[in-house]
């Protein structure tokens, strides 16, 4: 294996990270931070400078969108003088190709605040738990295995660059990586060959825009498939029902899923960071919810074509509840493989250790935003 593991290790070029360096430049500072944006990708931003122990002092919105109302720590932009001398973090996250929309921001913020520090943590992959160097080498003959075990050379290369991604920090590293998968899946190969099965599964709906797109390319590819969209955010679940109404090949259910039927509580956030929560410690958006397992889904709705899986973390859990339905029917599965720092050994093991299966595994990472990672496994 010592061979084998020089095979992946020589194409791995980074071994510190720039984020370890900009949340180092941060706590020597001593100065106030403050995020300029108030979206999801700021709320991401927000909570992992906690997991550091850093406190954002304040938030900057546009003159437009400021509520006098809002909270204290909540100034309007032209008020950003006041705060020169401090470090603020841009808090946006931008389309490929719309790369001057973040320089606007940058120079609004100069114009209100010359002497201020800007950090663009959009250029970094903003993880506490991230896959380190160190990680890699003590679990190399795994990452070996995953990398063995890929079904072609554009998979092999992107695991490569995945990792020193993340090893890095520079999400840039992805950008050449690709470019041509627009959507937020790579359909093509997910129905390079669709067989009979009529059924798609999506865990993890949001607010519907992936079920939507999906729908709209498999009638362009004239693939008469329903979708089993499953969200249990009741804000994210109501939205998608007001935007598929005139889309009747999308089925919404209320629900979330999980390796058996049960309920489980639930950190409902309204966004696309809704998840469920793996301790007993509830929080002021945790409430139970509903699961059920894909195998009892299915049981309910019929053979499954294709399963797309981006549930924050327990994507392995889920996987665990499909091993009847896979020994039935073998749907391709569509998987996130970047929320933890393992899930690049455990679920492509996962698909490796079927006995009686055989899955060809593809790695792809999704372009349609600057730098940002939705590397996912296929197993087709």
């Amino acid at each position: 294996m010592e061979k084998l593991s020089s095979e992946l290790l020589k194409n791995i070029n980074y071994s510190t990270n720039l984020i370890y360096e900009n949340i180092s430049r941060i706590i020597k500072s001593n100065k106030s931070i403050g995020v300029y944006g108030n979206g999801v990708y700021a709320k991401y931003i927000v909570n992992n400078l906690k997991k550091w122990s850093i406190d954002v002092d304040y938030y900057v919105v546009d003159d437009e969108y400021y509520n006098e109302s809002a909270d204290s720590n909540v100034i309007k932009l032209s008020s950003l003088g006041k705060y020169s001398d401090s470090i603020l973090i841009i808090g946006f996250e931008t389309l490929i190709g719309k790369e001057a929309f973040l320089r606007n921001k940058t120079a609004k913020v100069l114009f209100y605040a010359p002497g201020i520090e800007i950090l663009d943590f959009e250029h970094c992959y903003i993880n506490y738990d991230f896959i380190s160097y160190k990680y890699i080498l003590d679990n190399i003959d795994a990452f070996q295995q995953t990398y063995n075990a890929l079904s072609d050379v554009l998979s092999r290369r992107v695991m490569v660059e995945y990792l020193n991604t993340c090893i890095s920090g520079r999400s840039e590293l992805l950008g050449l990586l690709n470019q041509d998968c627009v959507h937020d899946y790579d359909y093509d190969l997910l129905f390079s060959n669709p067989g009979n099965n009529k059924l798609v599964l999506e865990c993890g709906a949001f607010d519907g825009k992936t079920a939507i797109e999906l729908d709209d390319y498999l009638a362009s590819a004239d693939l008469n498939m329903t979708i089993l969209a499953l969200e249990p955010d009741s804000h994210n679940f109501n939205t998608m029902c007001d935007k598929i109404t005139k889309k009747p090949k999308i089925k919404p259910l209320p629900f979330g899923v999980a390796s058996k039927d049960g309920v489980l509580l639930f950190d409902q956030q309204g966004d696309s960071g809704s998840t469920i929560v793996q301790n007993a410690v509830s929080g002021k958006n945790t409430i139970q919810i509903p699961v059920k397992s894909i195998d009892s889904i299915m049981e309910e709705y019929g053979s499954v074509n294709s399963v797309l899986m981006d549930i924050e973390g327990s994507e392995l859990d889920v996987l665990n509840g499909a091993l009847n339905t896979i020994e039935k029917n073998m749907p391709r599965f569509a998987v996130r493989v970047y929320h933890k720092k393992d899930d690049l050994i455990t679920i492509p093991q996962y698909f490796i250790d079927l006995k009686s299966k055989k899955y060809n595994l593809y790695l792809r990472n999704s372009q349609n935003t600057r730098g940002h990672l939705d590397l996912t496994l296929y197993a087709i």
